[in-house]
């Protein structure tokens, strides 16, 4: 029997209920919630993979609102995935704002999520926010797969 999981606290629901049986709040769906108010309600999901798809969705049509949102997923987050589709979610959305928690990344983080962190900053750079050219020349001077890519997002920031 298919199960209908709570949007407030993701408990599991039997199928036809209409309140949750953990938390109270209505199962229903109402009709004013938009597609994006999902998403980013998505953004807490107890499941990795969804909070990562919604990351990526999010970005990928360009919600702004949904700026501080994935700051807090990079501030708050420990799964790889989730960090790399939040870090290129705020790259797609032009994120200045994002620049000195990437830069912490570059220092901190999983190599995959570093990467993406470079990459963002290269985009960033390109759209001319405040410290992201600065970031990748300093990583720039590391002998790593991490300073390697910011070279080359660097060499592709001149050639623009």
């Amino acid at each position: 029997m298919p199960t209908r999981f709570c949007p407030t606290c993701w408990a599991e629901n039997a199928w036809g209920a209409e309140v949750c049986r953990q938390c109270g709040c209505p199962l229903g769906s109402s009709p004013e919630e938009s597609y994006h108010a999902k998403l980013m309600q998505a953004l807490q999901h107890p499941e990795p993979g969804t909070v990562a798809f919604a990351a990526h969705l999010l970005g990928q049509l360009g919600v702004q609102e949904a700026r501080l949102p994935l700051l807090r997923l990079l501030e708050e987050g420990r799964d790889p995935a989730i960090l790399q589709e939040a870090i290129w979610a705020l790259g797609q959305l032009r994120a200045c704002e994002s620049v000195p928690i990437l830069c912490s990344l570059l220092q901190r983080s999983y190599l995959l999520a570093r990467l993406e962190a470079v990459q963002t900053l290269g985009r960033l750079a390109t759209a001319g926010c405040s410290g992201a050219r600065e970031a990748l020349v300093q990583v720039s001077a590391e002998d790593s797969s991490v300073g390697r890519r910011a070279k080359e997002e660097l060499d592709d920031a001149r050639g623009k």
